[in-house]
C-alpha cells in the first residue's frame, strides 16, 4: 500500500486501520478507555503519514505482541503476522523485517509514552474507594535497572558500570517509576543512566504528583528536601528512616510509645538540586517519627488520632507492592535485558513494556471490578497468560466470539488470587546451580584472536 492520507485527520482513517488489525495484530488497544482518546493522540503526534501495510496502529499492536510473547524478536513477530494476513485475507506477504523495523522507528516516543500516562492514569483516577488506604491515593516510587546489547551509542548514553572493562559489560539504564498502590499501573517514568541518583529523577517524576496524594517509598527517600518539595505540592508522604540520619524518640512532642513529633532543620543543598529551589525551602520543618520493632518511620501525618501508628507502619509494608511489580516487569514480562541496539528504540522499549504492563493491569481492574475483588488480588502471571491466549484467538473469531472470549478471559483472571502471606520472608538464594561456562574477562575480538592463535 502506498496510498496518501496526507491532509485527512487520523480520527477520519482509525475506523480503517482497526479492521487492518484483525488480520495483522489483534487490537489489544481496543482495551483502552475511550477517555484516553487514541485517535486524538495519533492525530496529535502523527498528523501526516502514508498509509501502509505497517499503520500506526497496527505497528503499535504488532510491537506490544512483541513484548508480550515469550519470542521478543522482531522476525517472529512479523512472521506472525505475514501468516495471519495469507490465511484470512488469503494473500501472501513478506517475512523480511525491514518494513516492520522502519515503521517501529516511525513511531513517535511521546506517542507510546503519552498513551501509557495516560491510561495509567486514568485507571488510578477511576479507581473504587475500597481499593484505596483510609480513602487516601497511594502512589509507590523506586528505581531499578536494565541493561541492553553493547553498542557505541547505547554506551555513550548509558555508560556500563566502571569497574569494568571495556568491552565486556553492558550498558546500563535507570528506571525511576511511580506505581499506584491501588491497582498497580505505572503512572509516570523517568529514564537516566545508573550514575543518575534517584533524587534527580524524583524531581521530575514529582510533576505527577497532585494534591492530596500520598507518596510511600524507601529510605533512600527519607531527605529534607524531598520532603519539602513534597509538602509544596500538598502531598502526603510515609518513608523509611535513612539510615545517616540520627534521631531520638524520646524528644520532642510525644504522642506515644516510640512516636513523637520533631523538627527538621534545613541542610546544606545536595548536588541533585538546584540554588533556585533550594532558596524556595523552608528553614525548618515538623516531622512525626514513629517506631514498631525493627522499623523505623518518617510522615507528615501528624494527627495520631486520624492516622494511627500501627496504621502507618503497615502502609510502609505494602511499599514492597512496588518491588514485586518490578520484578513483574523485568521477570515475567522480561524487561531486564532489553534488545533494541539504538538509543531511540531502547527508550520506545522501555516504555513500549510500561504500555504492555498496564494493559494488563487494566484488565485487572476490569476483572476485579466486576468480581468485587482488589486488584492487587489478583495474579498477575496468570492475568498475562490469560491475554496472550485471548490475543492469538482474536484473530480467527467474529465480533460476537471475541465478546464472550473477552468475558471468559476476565472470569479467568478473577478465579487465580494471590495468596495472603504477611510477614513472610525468603533467602535471596537460588538452589539451581547455573552451567559451568566461563566468565567473559576480555572483549570478544581478543578472545577471538587467542582461539587463532591457539589453532596456529
Amino acid at each position: 500500500m502506498s496510498q496518501s492520507i496526507q491532509g485527512k485527520s487520523v480520527g477520519a482513517i482509525v475506523n480503517h486501520q482497526k479492521s487492518q488489525l484483525c488480520y495483522f495484530a489483534g487490537n489489544l488497544m481496543e482495551q483502552l478507555p475511550e477517555a484516553i482518546n487514541l485517535p486524538k493522540l495519533i492525530d496529535k503526534y502523527l498528523p501526516r503519514y502514508r498509509s501502509r501495510y505497517f499503520t500506526p496502529m497496527v505497528t503499535m499492536n504488532l510491537f506490544l505482541r512483541q513484548v508480550l510473547g515469550g519470542d521478543r524478536s522482531c522476525q517472529h513477530v512479523v512472521s506472525q503476522s505475514s501468516l495471519n494476513y495469507s490465511l484470512l485475507l488469503r494473500s501472501t506477504h513478506s517475512s523480511n523485517t525491514a518494513a516492520y523495523c522502519k515503521a517501529r522507528q516511525r513511531l513517535p516516543l511521546e506517542l507510546i509514552k503519552s498513551i501509557t500516562i495516560n491510561a495509567g492514569q486514568w485507571l488510578n483516577k477511576n479507581s473504587h474507594d475500597n481499593w484505596k488506604w483510609l480513602g487516601r491515593t497511594i502512589k509507590l516510587i523506586d528505581a531499578t535497572t536494565v541493561s541492553m546489547p553493547d553498542t557505541k551509542e547505547n554506551q555513550r548514553q548509558y555508560p556500563q558500570v566502571s569497574g569494568q572493562k571495556e568491552g565486556i559489560g553492558f550498558p546500563l539504564a535507570r528506571i525511576s517509576a511511580i506505581i499506584s498502590l491501588d491497582c498497580g499501573v505505572v503512572l509516570d517514568a523517568e529514564i537516566g543512566d545508573h550514575h543518575t541518583s534517584e533524587q534527580r529523577l524524583f524531581l521530575e517524576l514529582s510533576k505527577t504528583l497532585s494534591s492530596g496524594d500520598v507518596l510511600v517509598g524507601d529510605r533512600l527517600y527519607c531527605s529534607y528536601f524531598v520532603v519539602a518539595i513534597l509538602q509544596s505540592l500538598g502531598v502526603d508522604c510515609v518513608f523509611r528512616m535513612h539510615a545517616s540520619r540520627k534521631y531520638n524518640l524520646k524528644k520532642g512532642k510525644k504522642l506515644g510509645k516510640d512516636d513523637h513529633l520533631t523538627l527538621w532543620y534545613k541542610p546544606q543543598r545536595p548536588p541533585w538540586l538546584s540554588k533556585a529551589i533550594y532558596k524556595t525551602m523552608p528553614k525548618y520543618m515538623l516531622i512525626r517519627e514513629l517506631a514498631k520493632k525493627n522499623i523505623t518511620v518518617v510522615t507528615t501525618f501528624l494527627d495520631k488520632n486520624e492516622y494511627p501508628k500501627n496504621k502507618i507502619v503497615n502502609l510502609y509494608k505494602m511499599r514492597w507492592s512496588i518491588e514485586i511489580d518490578f520484578r513483574l516487569l523485568k521477570t515475567i514480562i522480561k524487561m531486564d535485558i532489553l534488545v533494541c541496539k539504538s538509543t531511540e528504540m531502547i527508550q520506545k522499549e522501555i516504555w513500549m513494556n510500561l504500555l504492555a504492563y498496564n494493559l494488563v493491569r487494566i484488565m485487572m481492574a476490569k476483572s476485579a471490578s466486576i468480581n468485587n475483588l482488589a486488584p492487587r488480588n489478583l495474579s498477575f502471571t496468570n492475568s498475562l497468560q490469560g491475554v496472550r491466549l485471548f490475543l492469538d484467538i482474536y484473530l480467527y473469531v467474529n465480533e460476537k466470539e471475541r465478546e464472550i472470549l473477552l468475558d471468559q478471559l476476565l472470569i479467568n483472571i478473577a478465579s487465580n488470587r494471590v495468596g495472603k502471606r504477611p510477614g513472610r520472608r525468603e533467602p535471596r538464594v537460588v538452589k539451581r546451580r547455573p552451567n559451568p561456562i566461563a566468565y567473559m574477562m576480555k572483549p570478544r575480538a581478543e578472545l577471538r584472536k587467542d582461539l587463532k592463535n591457539v589453532r596456529a
